[in-house]
């Protein structure tokens, strides 16, 4: 099992994601905690970017460990998520974000894939170029209700978006999306923007 790391300035967030996992360590000092990585190969750190004067520095320094990391700001942004992403972070998102997300990233980071808050997804999936060949014999494989979804979801859409757009609930997009990824053989939002786009 992977050892997780806290590392924030403000104790209120340490205390706040420490409580959602219940075996991870809080860091106090940068030196330090870069020695700790650096003796246990595989682990996880989840970073508050508050109070570190050069991140990027931060950054391709840990590029040089063996370390999963879950960045988190204040105020995330897609030009900072763009950025951080180049130095290989594993998850960005906000600092406040809900228990069951910073999980759901955990998870995601532990399977060795990448979790990016959903806003961040939206605005990657809008500025992929449209190449509409290919895009009908697609849609057809799908209902009336999935296609309207899958429309939206190439435009870069939350799910909470589509729901209002479609006057239908969130949890009803959920649903759609899963038979979407099945019969397209997507696995996510994104893999099936870029199919569509």
């Amino acid at each position: 099992m992977s050892n997780i790391y806290i590392y924030s300035v403000d104790n209120s967030t340490t205390q706040r994601i420490q409580g959602y996992f219940y075996n991870s360590i809080i860091s106090f000092e940068i030196k330090n905690l870069i020695l700790e990585l650096k003796e246990n190969i595989g682990s996880i750190l989840v970073l508050h970017t508050r109070g570190i004067e050069n991140i990027v520095n931060l950054l391709e320094n840990l590029q040089t460990l063996s370390v999963r990391i879950i960045l988190l700001e204040d105020v995330p942004s897609f030009k900072n998520g763009s950025n951080y992403l180049r130095f290989g972070i594993n998850a960005y998102g906000n600092v406040i974000m809900l228990k069951e997300n910073l999980e759901q990233a955990l998870d995601v980071v532990k399977s060795d894939n990448i979790w990016l808050y959903p806003d961040f997804i939206s605005e990657m999936i809008s500025k992929i170029p449209t190449n509409s060949e290919g895009t009908s014999l697609l849609l057809e494989k799908l209902t009336p209700a999935q296609k309207n979804v899958a429309l939206l979801i190439k435009d870069g859409l939350t799910n909470k978006e589509v729901a209002i757009e479609l006057n239908i609930t969130p949890r009803t997009v959920k649903a759609h999306l899963s038979s979407i990824y099945e019969k397209l053989e997507v696995s996510d939002r994104l893999a099936l923007a870029i199919k569509l786009k």
